[in-house]
């Protein structure tokens, strides 16, 4: 199967794994693995595989040898079932660990199509913490997406722009239980000085 040849192509890189799942336990991923792992990522099948493949790609010194791949199975792939969007997820989420600042319009094009649904929270996040002022209009609109707001207020807190503040601050009527509890905290930390278009001091997600 799918499995053996991928522990067979990791073995002949000098990466000695039983399953996938091996180097997702470790508490990080060879370098050699990340160039047979990008290439098998868009070749295999199985949920699980690819699932298994994203998370240990799931670092930023895949970059270099992952990236593209991480992005064109996000852009193809579909998420009609749980199990598929589990996997989006999980591509989405390498995506953001690696992404620089010079990855925004990458990022900003993936974010801002919505068949990708809540498959993009990581995606979000990482715009905030890059300090992606030029994401402010989409994040805005993504506070009207339940899936994705909660996200999309956490990235707009650490963007620290006030003409955000309005929106969360309203968002508050839309919101429940530990979102609500969340939300102020979030704000708590939101700055009420004038929004100047400078990124985030630090640049972290909260």
């Amino acid at each position: 199967g799918c499995s053996v040849l991928v522990c067979a192509s990791l073995r002949s890189a000098g990466v000695a794994v039983d399953s996938v799942y091996d180097l997702v336990n470790r508490a990080e991923t060879p370098d050699a693995a990340f160039p047979v792992l990008a290439t098998w990522l868009v070749r295999v099948k199985s949920d699980r595989m690819k699932e298994g493949i994203a998370r240990a790609l799931s670092a930023r010194k895949a970059r270099a040898a992952a990236f593209g791949a991480l992005v064109q199975e996000f852009s193809s792939s579909d998420a009609a079932t749980r199990s598929q969007m589990q996997v989006k997820w999980a591509v989405a989420n390498a995506i953001a660990v690696m992404a620089r600042k010079e990855d925004i319009p990458c990022l900003l094009a993936l974010t801002g199509q919505e068949r990708h649904g809540q498959a993009r929270e990581m995606l979000v996040v990482a715009l905030g913490r890059l300090g992606a002022v030029e994401a402010v209009p989409l994040l805005l609109a993504l506070l009207g997406e339940p899936e994705l707001r909660m996200a999309a207020a956490r990235a707009l807190v650490a963007l620290k722009g006030s003409e955000a503040r309005t929106y969360l601050e309203a968002l508050l009527s839309d919101v429940t239980g530990a979102q609500r509890e969340q939300l102020r905290k979030m704000l708590a930390r939101h700055p009420k000085g004038p929004y100047d278009g400078r990124r985030a001091s630090n640049g972290s997600p909260l």
